[in-house]
């Protein structure tokens, strides 16, 4: 798994002297945004000049780039004790701790979306090339920890002391700025290893778009190393919560360069680090991890740097628009109205169903509020409080409309999208959306969704029954109330019933890639194969048959049992499978 945040054992011994761990940018190509910007004004000029040069025709919206996308690939890890040993003690029975579980955890990784391919081709490189490098380092990880484990579990059984299991370790993406030049995310890890608690962390990196090369910070920083860490030493100051958080400042970030050098293990008084960054859409982005700057009771610090905050101190090439839309993680927590009195900043707040939580300690909530400033709003929602699974998304218009998303699973795959609107002054509850939950899966056994990273383009699905139960999904943007609609004129199929065959002569328009009806009225024969491409979920559905034709048929109803032509589907194919 990405390890690029954890402490090596140099640093750890360096940052409880006092000093810190960071990124490391050496290496990296230092004209990499010049590249971009000279391929930027040409793609620019190809959209906006017809071929033959300006002559006030129309400007061809073909050769205009959509914005990149992107997919997140999720695999999870439960590895059991297989060893043999057992232990006679009669009051705790250490050989079925937690059914044998010694490892738990999952591993993602960031790919560019399909769509996206053939106008981002060296980013859409990049990101598989990085997976496949992430997926196999995770596998060996996992492997080793696995292992590590069941030493530690047999050890317990030899000498009779309690086994803190299971290990775990669980990685997440979280893209902050997404746009036509720039992908910064960073990696959030955590790892329990055994012992009093586990560690966390998170490693940022950003991409030029154009190219697929990582952006190196003196690509973005324009003054010295001295006069940065004199801004980052302010802004730490800034948050500290106490004197005694940041222990002699001066002598851990000067061990921080822009181009560290390679270090010798054994000369930890001289370590250099890089700086651990990442682009979002407020500025850049410095980040210090328990333990490099302060001591781990402290938690993580990460600071933010205004695009314009100290003028000729960041690339003005990188600044954003003010009229600039987005979607990104939002940083707000989730709390019980039972021990919640904060009225001022912004959380979420929900009302238990009942007055004690169940015994694993997890409440039921009957709504959830939203609060900031002393103002308030909020949506009756019941949902089952599971902190790991519940997100928060802070969304932004181009006509500077700002929402707050909160994404919570219900029963059998669905979705709640609650949604919150903050603009200017004011907290209002827009309303609620349901979705289904749609994935894919590649042969590395990892699951891949789609990753909110524009408003213009997110992606939900829906249960359809109208051919068989099959999952598809759609492009959504921000409505004007907040709510997403469709922009899509279809819902692809991302999941549906594996060998379905007509039983009768069926008659159909054949259609091209596109949707275009390019033969009227075709009869096919039975026994043909039909997979379901796309449909309106009203009207049709496209299905490619066994010779690679696609052909439409009209719905003349969708209520169960769906009907084509007047016959029923289940009378006119077989292999249908309905769920739920």
């Amino acid at each position: 798994m990405k390890k690029k945040y954890l402490l090596t054992v140099g640093a750890l011994c360096l940052a409880l002297c006092g000093c810190g761990a960071g990124g490391n940018d050496a290496g990296k190509d230092d004209s990499i945004f010049e590249e971009t910007e000279n391929a930027e004004g040409s793609e620019a000029e190809t959209a906006q000049t017809p071929e033959g040069g300006n002559d006030g025709e129309a400007t061809d919206v073909s050769t205009i780039k959509p914005m990149p996308s992107y997919r997140v690939a999720r695999k999870y890890f439960y590895n059991y004790y297989d060893g043999d040993m057992v232990t006679d003690d009669t009051e705790i029975d250490y050989s079925t701790y937690n059914n044998g579980l010694l490892f738990q955890g999952y591993n993602e990784v960031l790919l560019m979306d399909d769509s996206c391919k053939d106008y981002y081709p060296e980013m859409y490189q990049t990101l598989s090339d990085l997976a496949a490098a992430d997926k196999a380092g995770s596998e060996e990880y996992v492997t080793e920890q696995t292992q590590m484990a069941k030493e530690d579990f047999e050890n317990s059984l030899k000498e009779g002391y309690e086994f803190y299991g299971p290990y775990a370790s669980e990685d997440t993406i979280s893209i902050i700025r997404s746009d036509e030049k720039i992908l910064s995310y960073y990696s959030y890890g955590y790892d329990f290893l055994g012992g009093v608690h586990g560690s966390y962390g998170i490693g940022g990196q950003t991409y030029d778009v154009e190219t697929g090369k990582e952006i190196a910070i003196t690509d973005v920083v324009k003054v010295d190393e001295e006069e940065f860490n004199k801004v980052i030493k302010d802004k730490l100051l800034e948050t500290a919560e106490d004197e005694d958080q940041f222990m002699d400042l001066d002598s851990s970030l000067s061990h921080y360069r822009f181009n560290p050098k390679e270090n010798d293990p054994e000369d930890y008084e001289n370590y250099e680090y890089g700086y651990n960054w990442y682009l979002g859409n407020d500025g850049l982005h410095v980040v210090f991890n328990p333990y490099e700057i302060a001591a781990y009771a402290y938690g993580m610090s990460d600071i933010t740097i205004g695009y314009d905050e100290f003028p000729g101190m960041i690339d003005e090439r990188f600044a954003v628009t003010d009229n600039r839309s987005y979607i990104v993680p939002a940083n707000i927590y989730i709390t019980s109205a039972s021990y919640d009195e904060d009225n001022e900043s912004l959380h979420l707040r929900y009302t238990p169903e009942f007055e004690d939580p169940d015994e694993n300690g997890d409440d039921y909530a009957k709504d959830l509020t939203l609060i900031r400033n002393g103002k308030s709003a909020t949506i009756d929602e019941p949902f089952f409080v599971e902190y790991r699974f519940i997100k928060f998304y802070d969304v932004k218009t181009s006509d500077n409309k700002e929402y707050i998303y909160v994404t919570i699973p219900e029963m059998d795959d669905y979705w709640a999208l609650l949604v919150y609107d903050i603009t200017g002054d004011d907290v209002k509850a827009a309303g609620t959306m349901y979705y289904h939950s749609f994935e894919t899966s590649d042969s590395d056994g990892y699951n891949i969704e789609p990753l909110f990273s524009d408003p213009e383009k997110m992606q939900f699905g829906r249960k359809e029954d109208s051919f068989g139960s099959f999952i598809c999904y759609g492009d959504y943007n921000v409505g004007a109330d907040g709510i997403p609609v469709l922009s899509s004129d279809y819902y692809t199929v991302s999941w549906c019933s594996d060998d379905i065959r007509s039983t009768k002569e069926i008659t159909a328009d054949v259609v091209d890639e596109n949707g275009n009806v390019t033969e009227q009225g075709a009869v096919i024969s039975a026994g043909e194969s039909f997979k379901p491409l796309r449909t309106d979920a009203e009207n049709w559905i496209d299905c490619q048959l066994g010779d690679g034709r696609i052909v439409r048929m009209q719905f003349t109803s969708t209520e169960y049992p769906a009907t084509i032509g007047g016959d029923s589907v289940d009378d006119l194919f077989e292999g249908l499978v309905y769920a739920g």
